[in-house]
C-alpha cells in the first residue's frame, strides 16, 4: 500500500461502497421533472417511501481526452432529448481504492446526485437546499459514498439534498506553467476541483426550483477536504459569494496553509517531468496541450506515484495534515487568500452566517494511521498488532516514527524555534503534552504519535478554527455563528483495515470523520460496513435526528432550532453528545488546546498572514 494513500484515507471517506438502492432500477410514476439541460425522471429512494432520488446528472461536460479536456476548467454540460433516466450513479473520479494499488473510476465524472420529498416535484415548494462536499484529501471519495445517502436529511427538512462528485489528485489540483524544457504551451491553471464544485453550485442555482428547492436558500457543507472547500469558498473565492447564502464546516483543518503559486509551480514541474518520462526522456520534454491529453490514465497516476514519493523521501512532515501532496494554490485568480485570516476583502461584500466545529479528538486517526504506514514492510500492514503499535515493520527493532522524526517534522512545520518552544511548553499540571520525550505512548500508537495527534489535534483543528472565526466575527459581527464539539463515542472504526486500532470503539476516541453518519443519519450502513456494533442503540439514533434536526434547520432559518446560542454572543460550542451534556463554553476548548498560551504566540498572534 502506497503511503501517500494510507494518509489520504485519512480524509475519509474511502472504501465506502456506493449507497445502495434495492428498489428496481426504474424511473417511478411522478417523478419526471425538468431541468435546463432536458427532462428527467428519478427513483423512490430506497431508505424514505417519500423521498425521490435522482442520481448522476451531469452539471459540466466530461472532462476527457477525448473531448480535449482534460486539465481544463469545467463547460457547461451537453443537453439531451427525451426523457433521461436519472437512476445509475455516476462513476466515480478517478482514484486508488482502499488497497493503494487498484486504479479506479472514471475521467468523466462531474455529477452530481439530488434528494428531494416527492411533494417537491410539480408543486410550488421552495425548499432549502444543502449542497454536500466530500472529503478525501482531495485525492479520493465520491457524493454516491452510503454515509452521504441524502434520504434522511431531505425527509427530516424537509430539504432538497445534492452531493457532488469533483477532480481529484493530479487531474484535479495540478498547478503546472513548467517542464524540463521550459514553460509548457497550455499551463494547467491547478483549482480544477474547485471549479468543478463551483460549476456544480452554480448548477443548484440554475436547477433548484425543477426540485422543489430554493435557489436563494442553499447552504454548502462538507467535512474534513470537504470542509476545507467549503471554507474556501466561503472566505476567499469572491466568484462563489452570490452561489450560497450560509455554510457548514465539520472538522476543517484550518490550520493548513495552501501553497502559493511559485511553490505549487516547482510541484507540478516535479509531476509533469515525471509524466514525461513514461513516454520520453524527460530532457527533451516540452508537452505540448494534445499530448498531455494523450497520456493513459494509468500514466497520469504513475506519474503522481513518482511526485508523490519524492514528497515522501523529502518532506520530514509527511503524515501531518500540512504534507497533503494535492490540494487547492492561492492563486489569486480564483483563491484570494488563506481562510485562516477570515474573510478576504473580496469575499467580505458576500459575509454569511456559518456552523463550524469538530470532534473529541481529531488528531488521533491521523496519528494512528501515519504510525500504521510507518509499521509497514515492503507495503504490507505489520501483522504482529503490538509491533504495529509501536510503529515497528516487521522485523525491525526500532520505529521510523520516533523522536527525531517527530523533531525535524515540528521544525519542518514551525521553524527551529517554534520546536523549541513546542517541546519545552509546560501546561497548568506541570506536564510536556508535545514533546516525545515525556509521553508513555498508548496502546494503539507510540509516543512520537502520541505527540502528533496533540498538535495535529489542538494546533490544527480547535486553535486554527477557534482564529479563524474570531477572525470573521471582528470583520462581519452581524453574520450568526455557531459552534459545536461532537463527543459521542463511536460504534465503529473508520480506520478498519489499515492496520491501526486508534479508532476501534473499545478506545472511546470520537475520531475525525465519527460525526458523518449521523448528520446523514446513516448509522446503520456505515456501522455495518466497519463491522461495529449491531443494532445501533436507539440513544445514537436519537441524537442522529437531533443533528439532523440542527443541520436543516440551519439551512432553513440561519439559526438552528433549540438551545444552540450563536457563538460570538455566548462563547459556547454545542455539544454533541447522546448523554445530554451542556454546552462547553469555547474558552475551555481553548485552554484545554493551549490556544493562547502556546499556539497562537507560535502561529504569529492569532492570525497568519496570507503568502506573498
Amino acid at each position: 500500500m502506497k503511503i501517500f494513500s494510507v494518509f489520504a484515507a485519512t480524509f475519509l471517506l474511502v472504501a465506502l461502497p456506493a449507497a445502495a438502492e434495492t428498489a428496481p432500477k426504474a424511473c417511478a410514476p411522478g417523478s419526471t421533472t425538468t431541468i435546463a439541460e432536458g427532462a428527467l425522471c428519478g427513483m423512490v429512494s430506497a431508505k424514505a417511501d417519500d423521498i425521490f432520488v435522482y442520481k448522476g446528472l451531469p452539471y459540466a461536460s466530461p472532462p476527457t481526452p477525448a473531448n480535449n479536456l482534460r486539465w481544463m476548467p469545467p463547460r457547461p454540460p451537453q443537453g439531451w432529448s427525451g426523457e433521461r433516466p436519472a437512476v445509475e450513479f455516476g462513476a466515480i473520479c478517478p482514484q486508488y481504492a482502499a488497497d493503494g494499488i487498484t486504479l479506479q473510476g472514471d475521467e468523466d465524472c462531474l455529477t452530481l446526485n439530488v434528494w428531494t420529498p416527492k411533494s417537491a416535484i410539480g408543486g410550488k415548494t421552495a425548499l432549502p437546499v444543502m449542497v454536500f462536499i466530500h472529503g478525501g484529501s482531495f485525492t479520493s471519495g465520491a457524493g454516491s459514498l452510503a454515509t452521504y445517502d441524502g434520504a434522511a436529511l431531505a425527509a427530516m427538512g424537509p430539504v432538497v439534498v445534492v452531493t457532488v462528485n469533483y477532480r481529484l489528485g493530479s487531474l484535479g489540483f495540478l498547478f503546472a506553467d513548467k517542464a524540463a524544457g521550459g514553460m509548457l504551451e497550455h499551463p494547467i491553471p491547478g483549482n480544477l476541483g474547485l471549479m468543478d464544485q463551483q460549476a456544480a453550485l452554480s448548477w443548484v442555482k440554475t436547477n433548484a426550483a425543477a426540485f422543489g428547492g430554493d435557489p436563494d436558500k442553499v447552504t454548502v457543507f462538507g467535512e474534513s477536504a470537504g470542509a476545507m472547500s467549503v471554507g474556501l469558498h466561503h472566505f476567499a473565492i469572491p466568484s462563489s459569494g452570490p452561489l450560497f447564502r450560509a455554510s457548514i464546516m465539520e472538522s476543517n483543518p484550518m490550520g493548513v496553509l495552501y501553497p502559493v503559486p511559485a511553490e505549487a509551480s516547482a510541484n507540478g514541474q516535479e509531476f509533469i517531468d515525471a509524466l514525461c518520462g513514461a513516454a520520453v526522456a524527460p530532457q527533451d520534454c516540452l508537452p505540448s496541450f494534445a499530448n498531455l491529453q494523450d497520456y493513459s490514465l494509468r500514466q497520469v497516476f504513475r506519474a503522481a506515484n513518482v511526485y508523490e514519493l519524492n514528497r515522501l523521501q523529502n518532506e520530514a512532515d509527511v503524515g501531518f495534515l500540512q504534507s497533503m501532496p494535492w490540494g487547492p494554490v492561492i492563486d489569486a485568480t480564483l483563491v484570494s487568500g488563506q481562510p485562516l485570516n477570515g474573510y478576504t476583502p473580496q469575499n467580505l461584500a458576500h459575509p454569511k452566517p456559518f456552523i463550524f466545529g469538530m470532534n473529541g479528538n481529531e488528531g488521533v486517526l491521523f496519528a494512528g494511521i501515519a504510525c500504521a504506514a510507518f509499521a509497514s514492510n515492503h507495503g504490507e500492514v505489520n501483522p504482529n498488532p503490538a509491533e504495529a503499535a509501536q510503529c515497528l515493520a516487521t522485523g525491525a527493532k526500532a520505529s521510523m516514527m520516533n523522536t527525531r522524526w517527530y523533531d525535524g517534522a515540528i521544525a519542518a512545520l514551525y521553524g527551529v524555534d517554534g520546536l523549541a518552544r513546542i517541546t519545552a511548553f509546560n501546561d497548568a499540571r506541570g506536564q510536556t503534552p508535545y514533546a516525545v520525550r515525556s509521553l508513555k505512548g498508548t496502546d494503539f500508537y507510540n509516543a512520537a504519535a502520541q505527540a502528533m495527534a496533540a498538535v495535529s489535534g489542538d494546533d490544527t483543528f480547535i486553535c486554527a478554527n477557534l482564529r479563524s472565526a474570531n477572525r470573521a466575527l471582528t470583520q462581519a459581527p452581524r453574520q450568526p455563528v455557531y459552534a459545536y464539539s461532537f463527543t459521542q463515542p463511536p460504534l465503529f472504526d473508520l480506520l478498519a483495515g489499515s492496520g491501526s486500532q486508534a479508532c476501534t470503539p473499545a478506545n472511546g476516541m470520537v475520531c475525525h470523520g465519527d460525526e458523518l453518519a449521523f448528520v446523514f443519519n446513516t448509522l446503520d450502513v456505515t456501522t455495518a460496513e466497519f463491522n461495529g456494533v449491531l443494532p445501533v442503540p436507539a440513544a445514537n439514533h436519537h441524537l442522529a435526528k437531533a443533528m439532523g434536526k440542527a443541520w436543516t434547520g440551519f439551512a432553513r432559518d440561519l439559526s438552528p432550532p433549540g438551545a444552540w446560542r450563536p457563538y460570538g454572543q455566548s462563547g459556547e460550542a454545542l455539544v454533541w453528545n447522546g448523554d445530554g451534556r451542556a454546552p462547553v463554553m469555547t474558552a475551555r476548548l481553548a485552554a484545554d488546546a493551549h490556544c493562547r498560551t502556546l499556539w497562537d504566540k507560535v502561529d504569529g498572534d492569532g492570525v497568519k498572514p496570507a503568502p506573498p
